[in-house]
């Protein structure tokens, strides 16, 4: 799948939209946390050189959307992407949680849910994975709480295992908390029809579009 990645949502007072230079050197910082890269592939500590590659590869990469979230629309805390598409299938994942003042409050599972969200609306999607550390307790327990449902687990050298989840399309319609998650493109001031209500949002001036308007939960499920 070949994007144009403009995609943004928001959840009171969370927004996620697409990865910019400016936030590359943050998303460097905290990659190289121990505390967060202890549950990722190994890749030692990444200088500014190998980070600007990244990002140069990044954003040639039309297959891969990747998201900051910014808190208060003020502060970066954390990332997460969709990518991998296959027909109506993608991965997600590159969940990170930069800032410790940001972690425990359910931000998480927010940037899981508010990424899957533009995944259905814009890009058609029914059924997303993931692959997780199966030492990593607290990103499991996000997953699970979502609707994540374990499908395998695989060794990926000696000693650790990674585990294999899926959700599709009706489960993540049926939380509570997708009718809050409002989604819009940058800088877009036309509203997409899609046989749901949308709104006009005069500060930012951004047209906002409700999941919840798409279809209803009783309807997918």
């Amino acid at each position: 799948m070949t994007v144009d990645h403009k995609f943004c949502a928001e959840y009171g007072d969370i927004l996620i939209r697409p990865l910019r230079r400016y936030d590359i050197e943050p998303l460097r910082q905290w990659r190289n946390k121990e505390n967060i890269s202890r549950f990722l592939r190994p890749v030692g500590q990444i200088s500014k050189s190998q980070q600007e590659n990244w990002f140069e590869q990044y954003i040639h990469n039309k297959d891969v959307l990747f998201f900051v979230a910014d808190y208060k629309r003020f502060r970066s805390v954390g990332t997460v992407a969709l990518y991998s598409f296959v027909n109506d299938e993608c991965e997600i994942g590159k969940l990170v949680i930069g800032e410790d003042s940001a972690k425990g409050n359910g931000l998480g599972e927010s940037l899981i849910l508010m990424s899957m969200c533009i995944g259905i609306l814009y890009l058609k999607q029914n059924k997303f994975s993931l692959v997780v550390n199966k030492m990593n307790l607290a990103a499991r327990h996000i997953y699970k709480n979502i609707g994540f449902v374990e499908q395998e687990q695989y060794f990926i050298n000696d000693t650790d295992i990674e585990i294999r989840m899926e959700i599709e399309r009706g489960c993540i319609m049926c939380n509570s908390k997708t009718k809050d998650i409002n989604l819009f493109e940058e800088n877009n001031k036309i509203v997409r029809n899609l046989g749901g209500g949308g709104f006009y949002h005069s500060v930012n001036i951004y047209f906002y579009l409700s999941i919840a308007n798409l279809v209803f939960c009783q309807e997918v499920a």
